[in-house]
């Protein structure tokens, strides 16, 4: 952030540095009004004089340090001059290039770069014009399956559902880990009526047959969220229920899927590698993926950190799960959720019998090969 490299009171360096905090730092040159002797020099972006520019969409917004107010900073590529207001809504919105001559890094600006006088406001107004942007995202589509469609009335809940799978807000809640113990399949009715309680059987939230063994569909909670990537992990009674299963059954191997559940299904949109349980077992993290045109598309991670013991255990299933973790890419799990939508959508005159029908629209698990 500040880097105090000398100049007057009226000018100061500072570091900009973007998101990830491992491209390179940009070093600006900002200057207070006092410093600048045109006094009719203009923004060219807030097209009115640095000395007195205000931005009507961040009212009360200053760029303070020391309690000195700042409104010109000098880009060190082309030494060009932008209100660093108007620069840091530029930069976190897309990246940290140079608007004039487009020198610097794709990644976009951290917000930590800001003085505390503006940060809150600033990053407001960006998370405003980010959500219409990914409004009109949303609105590309609905228009992009509507020319697609052909002598066919769309179902308007069908755009509507289209819509929504753009905001993460909607789609978070929904989202579920399915948790799969690997066993034989012949010993999966027996392994139901070991790991389901008697008083929990007929719920949803219990063990069920799937097509490696048993899985346990846990909802997620979301612990942090920024502008592309949510971290998300499961609840205390969950990782109890996996763990006891695990010590009960023994299974060779444990495998995760991220799942989005709607009104009538559980659609599996992504999935990671088998872990094996065995002696040698420790912490784990695997990507989250899925397969499309025959490419592995990586849009995040999932862990399982188990507890460590206090003398190794020689049997693995007596160790005990500590916490599961996931990681996944926002805008791409959104994005396998819309275009999965819209494909499948046009199937629907079809003769494909794996698809259903339901009020006039097709409903279908999104593929996963």
């Amino acid at each position: 952030m500040l880097a105090s490299k000398n100049a007057s009171m009226s000018q100061l360096f500072v570091d900009w540095f973007a998101e990830d905090r491992e491209v390179t730092t940009v070093t600006l040159h900002i200057l207070s009004p006092d410093a600048i002797q045109d006094r009719a020099l203009e923004c060219p972006i807030l097209l009115q004089p640095f000395v007195t520019a205000d931005m009507a969409e961040l009212p009360g917004a200053k760029y303070l340090i020391d309690n000195r107010e700042f409104c010109m900073a000098i880009l060190p590529c082309c030494m060009q001059s932008i209100h660093p207001l108007a620069l840091a809504v530029h930069w976190m919105l897309h990246s940290m290039r140079c608007p004039f001559c487009k020198q610097g890094t794709d990644s976009p600006l951290s917000e930590l770069c800001l003085p505390s006088s503006c940060r809150s406001k600033v990053r407001a107004y960006v998370d405003k014009i980010r959500s219409e942007m990914n409004q009109e995202i949303a609105n590309e589509d609905v228009r992009h399956i509507l020319d697609s469609m052909e002598d066919t009335e769309l179902d308007s809940s069908f755009a509507l559902e289209l819509v929504l799978l753009r905001q993460w807000p909607f789609v978070y809640p929904r989202m579920q880990l399915q948790v799969t113990l690997h066993i034989p399949l012949a010993t999966v009715h027996t392994a139901l009526e070991l790991v389901n309680p008697t008083e929990t059987r007929g719920r949803e939230s219990v063990w069920n047959p799937c097509p490696h063994g048993i899985g346990l569909f846990c909802p997620l909670v979301e612990s942090s969220c920024d502008d592309i990537v949510s971290h998300m992990g499961t609840q205390l009674n969950h990782i109890r229920r996996i763990t006891k299963a695990i010590q009960a059954l023994k299974p060779g191997h444990v495998s995760m899927s991220l799942c989005y559940s709607s009104s009538a299904f559980i659609w599996q949109v992504v999935r990671m590698p088998m872990i094996q349980i065995s002696e040698n077992l420790h912490d784990s993290s695997q990507q989250l993926y899925y397969v499309h045109n025959d490419q592995r598309v990586d849009i995040g991670k999932a862990s399982i950190c188990w507890i460590k013991e206090a003398t190794p255990q020689a049997n693995p299933h007596k160790r005990s799960i500590d916490r599961i973790l996931v990681e996944v890419d926002t805008h791409a799990l959104m994005d396998r959720l819309v275009y999965g939508h819209m494909c499948l959508y046009n199937l629907q005159g079809t003769e494909d019998t794996g698809m259903r029908m339901q009020n006039g629209v097709l409903r279908f698990a999104i593929p996963n090969m």
